[in-house]
């Protein structure tokens, strides 16, 4: 039997025809009889002429923002009847691509999860999109709406060829871009595939909550797509201690140390939601931070990162909302938080709809 070796999270996988499994061991299962008796199991019998929506690659992991993509992803693909919705975790997206490929129909749909992960900075999840398009050439696949960044080295060239040649193979294949930078990228370079602008997927979402505001909510990253140095950190720390009472959050929840399932996605999700909604304005330099913001109709005070995400999605989207302000010098934050919030018409929310700006994502799904 012929077979071609894939990486994945540094790892060696064999793919062989209808199935992907780890090299020694069969995914756990002693034997391959073994493995085949036992993927029975792993999906639910099908409902009676329902065709399926496959979501492969769902987020585990503490980011807020990532698992706000998936709760919006599953709440967007409920809208479509004819369709079951499958969930099913990025990390056991390899040993569940056999019982899949044998459970799939033709008009059944794989989709994959939107974000900020196309590219080199989180290279697993590029890794997991290129066995899943290889694995599924008979199925349409729609990837959510990203932000597409592979750098400008030599590794992130060569990975952006190794992605394009994969992804060419696949003719049936819909890529989203979340932010007209990203969609730029595509256009020039997924030549064989369909493709489209639409708004990050969480801003699809329906918040109705209404929460007593209180305070600011500092919402500053400190990992490596900061752009902050300590000194400028600290100037915004001083300066919103000036203003009011501040509340220091992120959308990463480092104080969560388990694998986040679908089970608790949804209820870890609106606790983070409430602490936007409940307060008066929020600074960040996040891009789920602004969206979370916008979302809840709490002011924003918007930072740039190292790369063009945020930025780029608030100049192709957000710049109407008439609440979300992008403040590109830290010496004009003052002054932008205390002229902008005087204005009793900047704090009603944001005016704008972002549900027509999906129709080209939901043509994936309709016939």
């Amino acid at each position: 039997m012929r077979y071609r070796k894939v990486m994945y999270g540094g790892r060696r996988y064999m793919l062989l025809p209808k199935i992907v499994y780890r090299k020694y061991n069969l995914n756990g299962f002693n034997n391959p009889t073994d493995f085949f008796l036992g993927i029975k199991n792993r999906i639910p019998k099908r409902k009676r002429n329902c065709k399926r929506i496959y979501f492969i690659d769902a987020p585990e992991h503490s980011n807020m923002g990532d698992q706000a993509i998936a709760v919006a992803m599953v709440e967007f693909l409920s809208k479509f009847k004819e369709y079951e919705v499958l969930v099913f975790p990025i990390s056991h997206l390899l040993e569940n691509i056999l019982p899949i490929k044998l459970d799939c129909k033709k008009d059944d749909i794989i989709v994959l999860v939107g974000g900020g992960n196309m590219g080199v900075e989180y290279f697993t999840n590029e890794e997991a999109r290129r066995v899943a398009i290889e694995a599924f050439l008979n199925n349409k696949i729609v990837v959510f709406p990203q932000t597409i960044d592979y750098g400008k080295t030599d590794y992130g060239k060569t990975e952006f060829e190794k992605s394009i040649k994969i992804y060419s193979k696949h003719n049936n294949l819909h890529i989203f871009a979340r932010e007209e930078a990203s969609y730029e990228i595509i256009k020039g370079a997924y030549k064989y595939n369909y493709l489209g602008l639409v708004p990050d997927i969480v801003l699809s979402m329906n918040y109705h909550r209404n929460l007593e505001r209180k305070g600011i909510l500092q919402c500053i990253r400190k990992d490596r797509e900061s752009a902050l140095s300590k000194e400028q950190y600290l100037f915004i720390v001083s300066l919103l201690k000036k203003i009011g009472e501040v509340k220091k959050i992120d959308t990463v929840e480092t104080a969560i140390p388990i694998i986040i399932s679908e089970s608790i996605r949804k209820k870890l999700l609106y606790r983070k939601l409430d602490q936007f909604a409940g307060s008066e304005f929020v600074v960040t330099d996040r891009l789920h931070g602004m969206i979370f913001s916008v979302i809840t109709n709490t002011p924003c005070f918007v930072l740039p990162t190292y790369n063009y995400k945020v930025v780029s999605c608030y100049e192709t989207w957000l710049k109407k909302c008439d609440n979300v302000f992008f403040v590109d010098n830290l010496n004009d934050l003052e002054y932008e938080i205390r002229i902008k919030l005087d204005n009793n018409e900047k704090r009603k929310g944001c005016n704008y709809s972002f549900y027509n700006n999906y129709k080209l994502l939901e043509e994936c799904f309709k016939g």
